[in-house]
């Protein structure tokens, strides 16, 4: 008798759950259609407001890299070359400059491929642009922000070096801008770029050809931000401060 009440108590809760389920699955479908239509219509619109904000900070990206690297790498390179310079050896220059001219040129690939979406519509794909480079764009990213700590002490170093101080602070004058701040700026960018392709992953249908794409390139993404985060974060503040922290001149005797 407790057997057969237990089995039919249970049996009466499973009933009841399926009705419910059932009535509840009844009354979604009937306004499906129209909350599925107003849905993608609202995930487009997002889509489209997400790549052009990816296109706007792209090209101020790229702005940054080519300031950066006219108005001092350029310099220092040339300075480095001249056999009549004391300010710098050779490869002083090669750990400042290290692999900046390789992101500057993917990520003028990258804007290419976000140039041709323009105008963007409904049918636009992202993950053929990233597609193409999310392997290039990790292990440069990778290099660079290892390769920050001896990028900023090789700086430093240079900067106790008399010539070397007068002639970076001329052009930091004249530019209004700072090397180092300058050089700080790639090490956000590549969490800049998760962010954006996580949201522009949020408003894709699964049911559309760039989603399963999409959700590898994010996928691979997510795994190196969380690497870097998770090994560099003391490291990354540090060196943030320290690009942070104007460098004060000396007092005049």
């Amino acid at each position: 008798m407790w057997w057969q009440t237990l089995t039919d108590t249970i049996n009466a809760v499973q009933q009841k759950m399926l009705n419910e389920a059932f009535t509840n699955q009844t009354v979604e479908a009937e306004g499906s259609q129209q909350f599925n239509e107003s849905r993608l219509v609202k995930m487009a619109e997002n889509r489209e407001q997400q790549y052009k904000t990816l296109f706007h900070s792209e090209k101020e990206y790229l702005h940054v890299l080519e300031t950066t690297r006219s108005t001092f790498l350029n310099p220092i390179k040339k300075a480095a070359m001249d056999k009549s310079n004391t300010m710098m050896s050779v490869q002083a220059a090669k750990d400042i400059i290290f692999n900046f001219g390789e992101l500057r040129n993917v990520h003028k690939a990258i804007m290419r491929g976000l140039k041709a979406k323009e105008p963007w519509t409904n049918e636009s794909t992202m993950s053929d642009i990233f597609g193409e480079h999310v392997e290039r764009i990790i292990y440069l990213y990778r290099e660079y922000i290892e390769h920050s700590a001896v990028q900023m002490a090789t700086l430093n170093a240079c900067m106790e070096k008399e010539n070397f101080k007068l002639w970076l602070t001329r052009l930091e004058s004249d530019s209004k801008l700072s090397l180092s701040n300058l050089l700080g700026v790639p090490l956000r960018r590549f969490s800049e770029y998760y962010i954006a392709l996580a949201n522009m992953l949020q408003n894709t249908s699964p049911k559309s050809e760039d989603y399963a794409k999409l959700s590898k390139i994010v996928s691979k993404f997510s795994a190196f931000n969380d690497e870097f985060t998770l090994k560099n974060q003391p490291k990354l503040l540090e060196a943030s401060m320290r690009r942070s922290t104007p460098r004060l001149m000396p007092k005049k005797q």
